[in-house]
């Protein structure tokens, strides 16, 4: 059995986590992610290469789709929006799921340039350098992402050999936005927002989180370890 510290106390918990005696943490309760967050960048380490990041999954109809940042990011450059579909796309991959990543816009791969697009332009110029080891395309409507016939009739040169499974968005805005539409008018489940990053498996849960939203981000931290 795994030891879970389940407190508001943050501080004292995650210095618990990070001296090794528990093993995961899950906080926000009583106090808002900012909140919590500043706190836990006190005590415990980033991971070696990498950037504190957010994530929402929907698992409906037999498609399970991700969506990142949603809370961490406001308004990512090139830089952290290559990072965070990096981070992602192992996180999916690790979950059992081949990772397609689209970077999401209102915008269809160039279009409308403005210095949003830019910024996922250059998050893709970043991933072609690194050769990324995982599918990925944009920028494109969210609508193009997900439909196999649109990316194939509309956009035959996209990457994408399917629909995307991780819907990267340009900023904090679009990413909460879709994810509390989901969270209110999805027949499926949506688990999170799980946060990533840290040594150590956290997790800050919204102030109105409800048993089951626990439990799903409870046993996400327990895969990690």
């Amino acid at each position: 059995v795994q030891r879970l510290v389940n407190t508001d106390r943050v501080i004292y918990s995650a210095s618990m986590i990070a001296a090794g005696d528990g093993d995961i943490m899950i906080t926000g309760m009583t106090r808002s992610f900012r909140q919590c967050l500043e706190t836990l960048d006190q005590v415990l380490d980033i991971k070696s290469g990498q950037i504190r990041y957010g994530y929402s999954m929907l698992i409906d109809k037999g498609r399970t789709v991700f969506i990142g940042d949603t809370i961490v990011h406001d308004t990512p450059n090139a830089e952290q929006l290559a990072q965070i579909a990096v981070q992602l796309a192992a996180q999916v991959r690790d979950l059992g799921h081949e990772p397609r990543v689209a970077f999401c816009s209102y915008s269809n791969f160039g279009q409308t340039p403005t210095h949003r697009t830019a910024a996922v332009q250059g998050a893709m110029a970043i991933l072609d350098a690194q050769h990324a080891g995982f599918e990925y395309d944009g920028e494109m409507q969210v609508n193009v992402a997900l439909s196999h016939d649109l990316l194939r009739n509309s956009f035959p040169f996209c990457r994408l050999n399917g629909p995307a499974n991780i819907l990267i968005m340009p900023c904090l805005d679009a990413a909460n936005i879709a994810s509390k539409i989901l969270e209110e008018f999805s027949s499926g489940t949506v688990v999170g927002p799980v946060l990533q990053g840290f040594e150590k498996p956290v997790r800050i849960i919204p102030l109105n989180a409800t048993v089951p939203q626990i439990a799903h981000v409870a046993a996400l931290a327990a895969a990690e370890l």
